[in-house]
């Protein structure tokens, strides 16, 4: 993919998301020198969108009405833009720092250092134990009752319905840690700390795995068989050629 600068700007890549509302056709990337571009996830060309900010983005979390919720390297909320639940979230962020972030037009999302979920809704707040040691990575499978997806540091993706219990049996597990997760409808891609990649879909033990050889920092899923992988060099995307 190439980039807007010039040499073309190949990475690295610290986060990275999906765009939704007014961002519906971008990708966001974020640098690890606190830069955040909105490009085309086809072959990332620079769309309008660019900004700079003062710390390093660990997250990036738009949300439907048009805000852009982030995640800083000391774990608290920064915002573009502003959404109902912003207040709540920030409030506990500054309590508790965070280390996952995600968001639906109904849900904020949020991990933490000791394993536990907090899910912020138009109903409250809701809270799940869900890992052994930190939350790595936070996803939300939207729908008539949101999937929540967490990766943590003991090598587990779960999955977890707010105002239900976590599921006892993981998702997947393996003996190194998630270091990234992004939902699209009912597929969920799956990055783990030894370089693999995997594609999966909801509901089901199908599992497309893909190795792209340097360490995976972010992904995200742009289509039902596409999944875009950031790492501390490059950004490239990956369709699937199926995925039942």
């Amino acid at each position: 993919m190439r980039g807007d600068v010039s040499p073309p700007w190949p990475g690295p890549v610290a986060a990275l998301a999906q765009g939704t509302g007014r961002w519906s056709a971008h990708l966001l990337v974020a640098d690890q020198r606190g830069a955040i571009r909105s490009v085309r996830p086809a072959d990332a060309a620079p769309a309008p969108g660019t900004a700079t900010l003062p710390v390093r983005i660990t997250a990036l979390a738009p949300t439907p009405d048009g805000a852009l919720l982030m995640l800083d390297e000391r774990g608290r909320l920064r915002t573009h833009g502003d959404t109902p639940l912003t207040d709540a979230v920030a409030a506990t962020l500054d309590a508790h720092p965070g280390t996952a972030l995600a968001a639906t037009s109904r849900l904020v999302l949020v991990g933490d250092r000791h394993g536990s979920l907090h899910a912020f809704g138009h109903d409250g707040m809701h809270q799940a134990a869900a890992h052994r040691g930190r939350v790595t990575a936070v996803a939300v499978a939207d729908g008539p009752a949101a999937v929540v997806c967490s990766g943590g540091a003991d090598g587990t993706v779960r999955t977890w319905t707010p105002g239900r219990g976590p599921d006892d049996t993981p998702l997947a597990e393996r003996g190194c840690a998630v270091t990234a997760l992004a939902a699209h409808g009912r597929t969920l891609a799956v990055a783990w700390a030894d370089g693999l990649v995997e594609l999966r879909r909801l509901g089901t033990d199908e599992a497309l795995p893909l190795r792209p050889g340097p360490p995976v920092r972010a992904v995200a899923v742009t289509g039902e068989r596409s999944v875009v992988v950031g790492t501390d060099d490059t950004l490239f995307r990956v369709t699937a050629r199926a995925l039942s």
